[in-house]
């Protein structure tokens, strides 16, 4: 859906709010409830417009799973607060990971806009699933070229070199058989 610079922007334009009045519905540039929230910053961040409704966003994207090691600020993450059945999911409730363990929601108009924390009981018992709407990109350029290319020196002999060119993980077996698609290279 969004590339990765509108995924920063979506984060920092959710974490702006923080503070910010609940109202529904939304009220654009005012206040917000919690889907209204991801809604209005989504379209902001990317000029793109998705569903106001938490069941329906629940509908996009990709799953990433339940265990938060694996997300990503700007993954959405849904919760059934109501116990109510919509569009073929209980999503009453959606908030924004952050990071660091935290969320972004729009929760109610006494707390308004708030970060807390996901690790906390009445979240844990709630939660219902994660989506990624962005396409998180490598991290770091070494680390990626590290992994496309491995030299290694041969020990037998001072003179001689062999370089090995690692292909993708996804690749379980290179040409030849050799694991991990490493096609030695020998060079005198």
């Amino acid at each position: 859906m969004g590339s990765e610079r509108e995924r920063r922007r979506f984060v920092q334009r959710v974490t702006s709010r923080i503070g910010g009045a609940y109202c529904t519905p939304p009220e654009p540039g005012r206040c917000s409830d919690c889907s209204g929230l991801v809604a209005e910053e989504y379209q902001n961040a990317t000029g793109e417009t998705i569903s106001g409704s938490s069941h329906e966003q629940m509908r996009l994207g990709t799953a990433v799973g339940d265990d938060p090691a694996g997300w990503e600020p700007g993954d959405l993450l849904f919760y059934d607060t109501m116990g109510v059945t919509a569009n073929g999911n209980r999503a009453s409730h959606v908030g924004v990971y952050a990071g660091g363990g935290e969320a972004v929601h729009a929760m109610n108009a006494r707390q308004g806009t708030i970060r807390s924390r996901i690790d906390g009981e009445y979240w844990r018992q709630r939660f219902i699933g994660a989506r990624r709407l962005f396409p998180i990109e490598s991290r770091s350029r070494d680390v990626e070229e590290s992994r496309r290319t491995t030299l290694l020196l041969d020990s037998s002999s001072p003179r001689r070199r062999i370089s090995a060119i690692a292909f993708p993980r996804s690749r379980q077996h290179g040409p030849r058989g050799v694991p991990g698609g490493a096609v030695p290279v020998h060079h005198p």
